[in-house]
């Protein structure tokens, strides 16, 4: 299993936690990033999310449920993020769902900071793709 790091943005305007396929592998062909979606339309659009950009486009992201995910310093035991298939971009923002259950710091000219995570409430996606399923999708890209 490979770790992904990436840059994740707070956004206290969104709802929800989004993550683009872009963010998790900046590199992927057009080929794979159709594969990927095509796979996610067939298995899990049932469950999709419909979104609003703040331009007032609408995207849809896929429910992912992932085990072991380190924000900051903090180690999630589960990490909950809608993956967006729509385009490349890189997109990767921590939405209130994943902000309010936060305790952070943060000082001027500096990072915020995760210190704390309280799970209480943090819930669950029902038909959501899990870990393992979506840890091997990713790592097949890169094959």
């Amino acid at each position: 299993m490979m770790d992904y790091v990436f840059d994740v943005k707070w956004d206290t305007g969104a709802a929800n936690t989004v993550i683009s396929l872009g963010a998790i592998d900046d590199e992927i062909s057009t080929a794979d990033f159709t594969t990927f979606k095509k796979y996610c339309e067939q298995h899990y659009d049932a469950v999709r999310k419909e979104f609003v950009s703040a331009s007032g486009g609408s995207f849809y992201g896929y429910p992912i449920s992932v085990k072991e995910v380190k924000v900051g310093g903090v180690k999630l035991p589960t990490f909950l993020f809608y993956l967006v298939l729509e385009n490349k971009r890189d997109i990767a923002l921590l939405g209130f769902d994943f902000i309010d259950r936060c305790s952070f710091s943060h000082k001027t000219d500096s990072d915020i900071s995760l210190t704390e995570f309280n799970e209480v409430g943090y819930g669950d996606f029902k038909g959501a793709m899990g870990s393992d399923e979506f840890i091997s999708l990713i790592d097949s890209l890169s094959d």
